[in-house]
């Protein structure tokens, strides 16, 4: 256990942290799971730009690592542009 003050609030601040980007990468996978199982082309979309404006939030907060953001973001376009085709 912390043995300094500052050593408490930097633990307490860490679990809330952890918590948060935790709950920012469970609700990326869930619209994923969404756009998966989508076959209307127009829901996807919609739902596809709220997934890109996540992405980009995790990968600005370093949660993900910007090269991953990138391919998950390439990966679900080709996914939505042959629902189009």
């Amino acid at each position: 256990m912390a043995n300094h003050k500052s050593c408490e609030k930097k633990y307490r601040v860490n679990r809330r942290r952890h918590a948060e980007n935790l709950d920012r990468v469970q609700r990326c996978k869930a619209n994923i799971r969404k756009i998966k199982k989508e076959t209307n082309v127009e829901n996807a979309v919609t739902m596809l730009n709220t997934l890109k404006k996540q992405l980009d939030k995790i990968g600005s907060k370093h949660i993900f690592h910007k090269n991953k953001v990138a391919r998950l973001k390439s990966k679900y376009d080709k996914m939505v542009n042959k629902l189009k085709a």
